[in-house]
């Protein structure tokens, strides 16, 4: 470990085994800390065309094509999630209107009572 200031800097390597949690403590300091397993099917790095091309290669795979122009497409649909978030204050404002308007048909259209 390592004292910088105020920070401590826990450097556990290997010797965590278990994930949990634990209880850090010195003579008038207690500080909870977690550790989870390694989450290597959560990572979101992926291969790239020419990785990809290469790969084939070497397990000598015949029908093989990249489209390229349909994966320009998925990394431009990231980028348009990302900013869709934008889009809550005209969805708030759309129900909103709806709400009113609903409210005043309600109110005032008039049916007849048999």
């Amino acid at each position: 470990y390592k004292m910088a200031s105020t920070n401590l800097h826990l450097y556990p390597g290997e010797q965590i085994k278990k994930a949990g949690n634990y209880i850090l403590r010195n003579d008038s300091n207690k500080i909870g800390i977690s550790f989870n397993y390694d989450r290597i099917e959560s990572e979101t790095a992926s291969y790239s065309n020419d990785e990809l091309e290469d790969i084939a290669k070497s397990l000598d795979v015949k029908n093989f094509n990249i489209d390229k122009e349909l994966s320009s497409l998925f990394t431009g649909g990231m980028a348009d999630l990302s900013n869709s978030r934008t889009l809550w204050k005209l969805c708030s404002i759309f129900a909103i209107a709806f709400f009113a308007i609903e409210t005043i048909l309600l109110r005032y259209w008039k049916t007849e009572k048999e």
